[in-house]
């Protein structure tokens, strides 16, 4: 089977990666690795949970609506730019080197936010670590894939936007752990804290133990230091190993079918334009389902429905945090055994009826204000984040990378960044000026998205469990190319073992 043809390799590694030496190094990288989407998930709860912090709002003086919508927009803004620079730094100098500009740059950022004197620092420190963000989940996330060995990367990625969720949990209780301080550090050591993640990785990085990604190194020909990385954490330092050597063999034949790219190969082909539908559908409909509106603007939703105290918004923001991060983790064993697209699909449909149900919850309660209708719509606030995370947040990190040959994987992230981070700044300047003006009735136009997105996500969407990185072409090309992969594999994996085509012919 052409998915699984790695499987069928012997590799000089335990069963159980805790009791295998190199397996255990290379679960420590992707832990720190996942430090980038610790710093993403983080910073989104912390904004969300300052809204209902009264020192933040003494400080900065209750933002409006608009200046609310501003400060949480400004963040995504440079992200535009950044995730392209951030593609083009990884393929020119490596994507260790850019990771570790990056980390260094959001530092810097929350730096800025922690010490601001008014709403212009804030705002800047905003948006230089926005930017910042932006070249990590860019670069983090494919470095993760291509570090990971085959039969763990499916799990590792689906964790990947669980440690996000973790994030959220800890940056709601910290914000709930100073509510009563008197002291301006009430809101100050919250945002400090930003700089777990990133400061773990340039350390990290800066010791020396951040490996360069093996597909980066046979890029630029040295083919030397890819094996020795590859043995070091695939195969505990054998080069000779069946599945290293296929490993190499599979990359160097995607390189060299895909030597020369540029954006416009993105749309140059069939298969990449399918690619890149799916791609834009999952960065636009993730953060266009009402996700948004729950995850940055909590305290204006709960107004709506009456629970206006900040023990009460940071108590159910914390409880949101905790629930989403372990029903995610549920999710994430799931990826293997159901596979991606089943969970697309629930995922997908599950928001939508949670939506509407929120939106009648509001709207009755908007004409009848009980406070019973208020607490009725806390749990589908929960059940909505339980299906949300099952597709967008399992499914995110893997399903993207998965899909993408080496060739257009950083260009065609960033475009994905690109596209992502347009629909958030929409979400974040918008969103709290249409709560403002028209109240629950603005949540009907998620509903009507909440719509297209089951439909795309059943068009567009196929399965990509069982498939190698280099191998899921076959499901995005024509049948030729998919064919030609298939005899491809079929030869790597026969040279990785030691076999000769042609002495085997000669003995016949």
């Amino acid at each position: 089977m052409i998915g699984t043809s790695y499987g069928n390799l012997h590799n000089a590694t335990n069963p159980k990666w805790w009791k295998d030496p190199g397996l255990t190094k290379m679960i420590i990288v992707v832990c720190v690795l996942y430090m980038n989407a610790y710093t993403w998930g983080y910073d989104g709860t912390l904004l969300n949970a300052m809204q209902a912090h009264p020192k933040w709002l003494e400080f900065f003086h209750s933002p409006s609506d608009g200046t609310l919508g501003l400060i949480s927009a400004i963040f995504y803004f440079p992200i535009l730019v950044t995730s392209f620079l951030a593609s083009w730094m990884g393929d020119r100098f490596g994507r260790r080197i850019t990771l570790l500009v990056a980390c260094t740059v959001s530092i810097a950022g929350a730096l800025c936010n922690t010490f601001a004197k008014g709403q212009a620092e804030l705002l800047a420190g905003r948006a230089i670590m926005g930017a910042a963000l932006g070249m990590q989940s860019t670069i983090g996330p494919p470095l993760m894939q291509e570090i990971c060995h085959p039969r763990l990367r499916a799990r590792a990625s689906a964790m990947w936007f669980i440690v996000y969720q973790f994030a959220t949990v800890v940056a709601a209780w910290v914000c709930f752990g100073t509510l009563n301080w008197n002291s301006m550090w009430a809101w100050r050591l919250p945002t400090l804290l930003q700089i777990t993640g990133t400061f773990i990785i340039v350390v990290f990085t800066l010791c020396g133990q951040m490996p360069e990604s093996p597909r980066y190194l046979i890029a630029k020909g040295e083919d030397a230091k890819a094996v020795q990385t590859l043995a070091y954490y695939h195969s505990n330092g054998d080069e000779n190993d069946e599945l290293v050597q296929f490993e190499m063999a599979e990359i160097k034949k995607a390189l060299e079918v895909d030597k020369q790219s540029s954006y416009a190969d993105l749309v140059r082909t069939p298969g990449n334009r399918r690619r890149m539908i799916a791609l834009l559908f999952i960065g636009v409909s993730g953060q266009m389902c009402g996700n948004a509106l729950v995850s940055y603007y909590l305290a204006p939703i709960l107004k709506l429905v009456g629970i206006t105290a900040a023990k009460q918004v940071q108590g159910i923001n914390g409880g949101l945090a905790i629930f989403s991060t372990l029903n995610s983790a549920f999710s994430a064993q799931l990826v293997e055994r159901f596979g991606r697209r089943p969970l697309w699909l629930f995922c997908t449909s599950g928001t939508l009826v949670c939506f509407i149900i929120i939106t009648a919850l509001s709207g009755s309660y908007a004409n009848n204000p009980h406070k019973e209708v208020g607490i009725a719509l806390i749990p589908f606030l929960y059940l909505f984040f339980m299906c949300y995370n099952a597709g967008w947040i399992v499914n995110g990190a893997l399903y993207t990378t998965e899909i993408l040959p080496y060739s257009i994987r950083s260009k065609a992230l960033a475009v994905y960044v690109f596209f992502q981070t347009a629909a958030i700044c929409f979400n974040q300047y918008v969103n709290p000026i249409g709560l403002s003006a028209i109240g629950w009735k603005y949540y009907l136009v998620f509903i009507v998205t909440d719509v297209c997105w089951v439909v795309g996500a059943y068009f567009l969407l196929p399965e990509t469990k069982g498939y190698t990185l280099e191998e899921v072409n076959v499901l995005f090309d024509s049948k030729d190319a998919a064919e030609d992969v298939a005899n491809e594999t079929a030869v790597v994996a026969a040279a990785a073992a030691g076999y000769k085509h042609d002495e085997d012919v000669h003995k016949e």
